[in-house]
């Protein structure tokens, strides 16, 4: 409402209303709530406002003498709150407890709870039954602290691989990356415990994870710290692959003599073989006088045609039912040289059976991987200074230098018989396999007739 005038100047009197909805209407916009009804012993025309005039209320009558102090007027209902004020805590940490407050408590049970205080010996039990203290922890030691929880560096497939490697070695993880980081090659790693360790050698994004990491390596978990452990061996990979040729070595080796050998045993009992080259004479006669006329004369035939002599027959019947080219053959041979039947030509080319199971491919590969092993585990010792590898080197340097003068031995041999069969292009076991499978044919003919021959004979 606008400021009252002065008490000197009367009030102007308000405008006549233009009708009565209009002075109702405008009377409730421009007037505001009733005040709170009086306390008792006040007269309500005491404390009912003049409504047509605009200055403050008149004051209360003056207290009679000897009447009571009247209460003061009720607050607003917004302020209005009987939950006892409790100092703010200070001292342990307590738990707390999260509820719902009523906004408003009046007329409510609330109104009339008392807010009487905790008595020294409450607060002394509520402090001791809802304290929080500080967890504390044991230090642990050695092999006692375990680190729990998901793997954070790798995935859980790849650590739960590793854990199962480390499982199969009697050895812990430790004296693993030991035994690789000293590189000796006598140590508890054997040949089959470096194959399963290979499997879980770090990749290079391993390697460079592991040597970024910060942070506290007790959190790590155990595949997570063998790792770690590993990517910080200087060239590990190249000394675990170390590792693995000085275990392979003796068996390389001998494997590369034993095939060396077997072609070298090959080529000398074809050289020797007399029985073989009687049955090639024989086929090339027998052959030519065939093809004369049609075909020509030949000065030789390859290894495979040798293997087409049983596909073609006799005319002639017999009580047998034909013979093959190879049977006659083998007759004409017989009978001409006077050869005993029992000497059987597989005993003359026994060794072809072995050499024709050593795939050449396959021996200058061991080869390759010696040299380069050899080549590698020299690196490795000239870069990392591990003298566990002088004593071994000293004895690979001779017998590769052996392996290489025998190797070429033998390959210029083969070389030689290769070109003394015609079969210049094919590889040493295509030559003993086709060689053996013939003088196991010639065998087989020559105890066929052995057999008929017997049987004939006991009729």
């Amino acid at each position: 409402p606008p400021a009252a005038p002065p008490a000197a100047a009367a009030p102007p009197p308000p405008p006549p209303p233009p009708s009565l909805s209009s002075t109702s209407m405008s009377a409730a916009s421009a007037v505001r709530p009733p005040p709170p009804p009086p306390p008792s012993g006040m007269s309500a025309s005491a404390s009912m406002p003049n409504a047509n005039v605009s200055s403050p209320a008149p004051p209360p009558p003056p207290r009679a003498p000897g009447a009571p102090i009247p209460p003061p007027p009720p607050p607003s209902f917004r302020s209005v709150s009987l939950a006892p004020r409790l100092p703010v805590q200070e001292g342990p940490k307590l738990r707390k407890i999260y509820w719902d407050k009523i906004p408003v408590v009046r007329n409510t049970w609330w109104q009339d709870i008392n807010g009487d205080e905790l008595s020294s010996a409450e607060i002394e039990s509520i402090v001791k039954s809802f304290e929080i203290k500080a967890a504390v922890t044991a230090p642990t030691k050695g092999k006692e602290q375990q680190v729990l929880g998901m793997p954070t560096l790798i995935p859980v497939p790849r650590s739960n691989n590793i854990n199962i490697m480390l499982k199969r070695f009697p050895v812990s993880a430790n004296e693993i990356v030991r035994a690789i980081a000293t590189g000796d090659p006598n140590g508890d790693l054997s040949l089959e415990r470096l194959a399963v360790l290979l499997q879980c050698e770090p990749s290079d994004e391993e390697i460079s994870i592991m040597r970024h990491f910060t942070g506290d390596t007790s959190t790590l978990t155990s595949s997570e710290r063998f790792l770690f452990d590993l990517a910080n061996i200087e060239h590990c990979a190249d000394k675990i692959t170390a590792l693995v040729y000085a275990r392979q070595f003796p068996e390389l080796i001998k494997e590369v003599h034993a095939g060396l050998s077997a072609y070298d045993k090959a080529i000398t009992q074809i050289h020797q073989s007399s029985g073989l080259r009687r049955v090639l004479d024989g086929v090339l006669r027998v052959g030519n006088f065939l093809n004369q006329g049609s075909r020509g004369a030949a000065n030789g035939i390859t290894l495979d045609s040798l293997h087409k002599l049983n596909d073609v027959r006799t005319t002639a019947p017999t009580s047998t039912g034909g013979k093959t080219m190879l049977d006659f053959v083998l007759e004409l041979v017989d009978a001409r040289y006077a050869t005993n039947a029992n000497n059987a030509l597989s005993s003359e080319l026994s060794a072809c059976q072995d050499a024709s199971r050593v795939a050449r491919a396959e021996l200058e590969g061991v080869i390759r991987k010696l040299v380069n092993g050899a080549r590698n585990i020299r690196k490795v010792t000239e870069t990392s200074s591990i003298e566990a590898f002088d004593a071994f080197l000293l004895d690979l340097d001779a017998q590769l230098e052996a392996m290489a003068v025998e190797a070429k031995r033998v390959d210029d041999a083969f070389t030689s018989l290769a070109e003394y069969c015609g079969e210049s292009g094919r590889t040493p076991e295509d030559v003993f396999t086709s060689l053996w499978t013939f003088a196991r044919a010639c065998d087989a003919s020559r105890d066929a007739r052995k057999f008929r021959q017997s049987k004939m004979s006991n009729q």
